[in-house]
Parts: C-alpha cells; structure tokens; sequence
C-alpha cells in the first residue's frame, strides 16, 4: 500500500469571485481608475476600469483556474488614428521597444480606416505576445492588447 500526502494551497480551494477578480485587476490599473464592471465569462472574468485623466479604457481578463491575469487591454477613447503620417515603422518599433524593451518585432503595418491612419505593431518578448496600435503623426499608442 502506498500513502501519499497532498498539500493543497487555501486559494487552490476557493474558486475566484468576482470580487477577487477585481482586486487583481485593480494591480494592473494606473491608481485612480475608475471601476466599470466585471463581465462573468466562461473561463475568466473581464474586469474594466476608466482613468479619466488620460480617457483611457482598461480591460483585464483574469483566468478562473489561474487567478492570474490572462491580458490586459488599453485603448486610449475618442482617438481613431491621423490624417497624416510624420513616422516611419523604425520610429513606432522603438515606441514598442521602449514600453517592452528586448522585445522581438513581428509585424509593423499601416492601416486605414475612414481616413484616419494608424501604425499596427505585433511583438513578442518570452511568453508575452502583443499589439499595439500607434498614432503614426504623434506616436501615442491608442491601443495595447497584451497576452502572458
């Protein structure tokens, strides 16, 4: 006959609430962000918040298995890209490079939409995989959407 012992963690045991959720996205957020809501999907919780002084959207999906956070979404509100175009792909790589330094470039491509311009930069740097999307006049990053 063979015993085995297992040691099981107290947070192992208690499933993720919303609550719980909201409290490690709120880690994710800049301070004073504003919370909006918690979405109860199948395998995660989607938690948002506002920060008013910047109109910028945060949305962290944390896993229920895990408790840990799945990815972190940012768009800046209200921005939609340019008319014009003053940077150049190296000049939005080193914008990306510069929020995720030793990351690894995979895609870097301008796209339209209505008119407006804006840089679209997928990266990698270990097991973070990531998208930005960048102003291409003024290279203010519109929006991150960042998987670990």
């Amino acid at each position: 006959m063979i015993a085995a012992t297992v040691f099981v963690s107290a947070t192992a045991l208690a499933a993720l609430d919303e609550a719980g959720a909201r409290e490690i996205a709120r880690q994710w957020v800049p301070e004073g962000a504003v919370y909006l809501s918690t979405k109860d999907e199948i395998d995660e919780y989607e938690v948002e918040f506002l920060v008013h002084e910047t109109n910028s959207k945060y949305e962290i999906d944390i896993s229920k298995n895990t408790a840990m956070v799945a990815e972190v979404k940012t768009k800046l509100r209200g921005e939609r890209g340019s008319l014009t175009v003053k940077l150049n792909e190296s000049d939005v790589a080193a914008i990306v490079l510069s929020e995720f330094p030793g990351s690894q470039i995979g895609q870097v491509k301008l796209e339209s939409d209505d008119g407006y311009r804006k840089y679209e930069v997928k990266f990698a740097n270990g097991s973070i995989r990531g998208e930005m999307e960048i102003n291409p006049e003024t290279g203010v990053i519109l929006e991150r959407d960042i998987k670990y």
